[in-house]
Parts: structure tokens; sequence; C-alpha cells
């Protein structure tokens, strides 16, 4: 059985040098483990038994931060998960002649249809773009939470 991995903002700084036990789970301000509730990380457990259990660490983030990692990487190797946003050339442009070489650039972000089981793709104007295990090489190029500025098209700047 696979473990869902998660990733939230935390509520308050991690001082790495105070808590070295955190450095493996903490990327770029943001803190990786699973899910507690709606808003604590935890790393792995330690201890389980009738009374309780014990976890590596412990981290209480902003819940709207809370993202879920979808299992998939972009071309890079880099995990994507839920509320990140994506980049990728939409060859169905390329083929039909309608672009450049490069065929046509997409973005969107990264949503969970839990109605339907899948995840999708939408843009700014949260649009139905794609589905996102359809996409060829993507990039993830940011987050809504860190680089909202990403979604903008040319024309909104």
């Amino acid at each position: 059985m696979s473990k869902a991995l998660f990733r939230g903002k935390p509520v308050n700084p991690i001082d790495l040098d105070a808590l070295p036990e955190y450095h493996k789970w903490v990327k770029d301000c943001w803190i990786y483990g699973y899910l507690i509730g709606k808003d604590v990380i935890v790393g792995e457990i330690t201890y389980f038994d009738d009374e309780g259990f014990a976890t590596e660490f412990w981290c209480k983030v902003k819940p709207e931060t809370v993202g879920w990692c979808t299992g998939m990487c972009d071309k890079n190797n880099v995990k994507i998960f839920t509320e990140d946003i994506i980049e990728w050339q939409d060859s169905y442009w390329l083929e039909c002649g309608l672009e450049d070489g490069r065929g046509y650039i997409c973005k969107g972000v990264v949503r969970y249809k839990s109605e339907k089981g899948y995840y999708i793709l939408v843009d700014s104007n949260e649009q139905y773009i794609d589905l996102l295990g359809r996409v060829e090489l993507p990039v993830r190029i940011g987050n809504i939470y860190d680089n909202p500025e990403l979604l903008r098209s040319e024309a909104d700047a």
C-alpha cells in the first residue's frame, strides 16, 4: 500500500538549526509528509501500539495551502501536487499547423476532481483544460501560493 504524500505551508517558520529532524521534510518553505486532519503534517510513524503513536515530527500548517501529491512527476522528475502550476506544449495545435514549431504553450493549475476520481488542469479563469494524465512532458513552474502571477496571461499584464 502506498502512502499519500502531502505538503503545506507551516503556520510558524521552521528553524532548521533548532530542529534538524525536519531537514529531510522541509524544502522551499514547505513541509512535506502525511496529513492528519486538515492542518497537521507529520513524518514517519516511529512508534505505534494500542495506546497511541509517535511520529518523527508534527507541524501545524495553513489548511488552505495543503496539497496532495498526484503520484506523477514532471519532465524534470519533480513531484506534482494539487495547486501546482503546470506548463506544457499542446501537440494538437502543432499537428494542425496552427502554431510555430514550438506548438501552443498551455498553463494550468492541478486540481483533483473528487466526484470523478482524477486530476484535471484548469486555467486562470477556472475553465477546465485537460486531464493531467494525458499531458505530455508537463513542467511544474510554481504553485498558486508562491507564484500566482504565473497564471496571468500576457493580455492580463
